[in-house]
């Protein structure tokens, strides 16, 4: 959403010009960049109290626990990076040119961090309420850990080569901080499928496939609650 905001900020800019020559920002980016300070400010102080408190308090350090904390630090890195460059950005356009290939591949990193981490958070509840048993036999801290931390090497070369590949683009191209796609067609098509569509169409499913199975036991449950049977216990560790 920030790289969307920050390709609309320097879209104002003329063609053909140099961002370094622009030296005056107009009062609607002061007020733009402001907004979104405050906001960053408000991301960073919530989600660094949220780490702190797994920090300092053992006892939350449970596996699904660790999945909300991959949310902390994508949401700490999004205002910590994301924001902080879409302000830095906004009220100075020149140092884009500069800065643009660290920002984008960072900023392309955490955002796409985000969206898998929504989707581990989906598969791990999907995997909870269908084999209840095998999630509290094979489900543990380090399990856990060990699947951000790959998901987390996974994204990070996903997103190297889009970088890299622009360098050239960069040093040539000093106006807006934006991925040069059109000249990649091949890689972006399959860049959006995997860091975008993909999760969000898994994230989908599965929310759909819990609310129905929570439905069906919803009803389950109605229907055996006037003969004092107990509920069925559904998954076995085999």
């Amino acid at each position: 959403m920030f790289q969307r905001l920050n390709n609309t900020t320097v879209s104002f800019l003329p063609n053909n010009t140099d961002a370094t020559a622009v030296a005056t920002v107009s009062p609607a980016n002061y007020a733009l960049a402001s907004t979104v300070a405050v906001i960053c400010t408000g991301t960073l102080i919530y989600n660094a109290l949220v780490i702190l408190a797994f920090v300092k308090d053992p006892s939350i350090r449970q596996p699904f626990m660790f999945y909300l904390l991959n949310v902390s630090l994508c949401d700490f890195g999004l205002a910590g990076i994301s924001m902080t460059g879409f302000v830095w950005f906004t009220l100075s356009p020149a140092a884009s040119a500069t800065y643009c290939p660290y920002y984008n591949f960072l900023d392309k990193i955490f955002t796409i961090g985000t969206g898998y981490t929504v989707l581990l958070v989906s598969l791990d509840r999907a995997f909870s309420l269908f084999f209840p048993l095998r999630y509290r036999y094979f489900r543990s801290n380090r399990s856990t850990l060990a699947v951000c931390g790959l998901t987390w090497l996974g994204i990070t070369g996903l997103c190297g080569p889009y970088v890299v590949m622009d360098a050239l683009w960069y040093r040539s191209m000093t106006l807006p901080c934006v991925i040069n796609g059109p000249a990649q067609k091949g890689y972006s098509l399959v860049m959006e499928f995997a860091a975008y569509d993909a999760p969000a169409v898994l994230v989908l499913l599965c929310t759909t496939v819990i609310v129905v199975k929570l439905y069906g036991r919803s009803q389950l449950r109605r229907l055996i609650k006037g003969t004092g049977k107990k509920m069925p216990i559904t998954g076995s560790v085999q």
